[in-house]
């Protein structure tokens, strides 16, 4: 279990350095062409991060 975690992440990793590049930020328009022409992988990162950050503030 702990193997497929760290696995998962090296992948995480590799997918958003393809889809970033050498960029820092990208703006909403470059995230659409992501999300709509590479995968919608990110989307479902950034949804997740949102919904675990609502969920630990909210039970605050």
């Amino acid at each position: 279990m702990y193997l497929d975690r760290i696995q998962s992440q090296e992948e995480l990793a590799k997918f958003i350095s393809h889809c970033m590049k050498d960029k820092e930020k990208i703006n909403i328009e470059e995230f659409t062409q992501i999300t709509e022409n590479v995968s919608c992988e990110m989307f479902l990162c950034v949804l997740h991060h949102m919904v675990s950050t609502f969920a630990r503030y909210s039970c605050s």
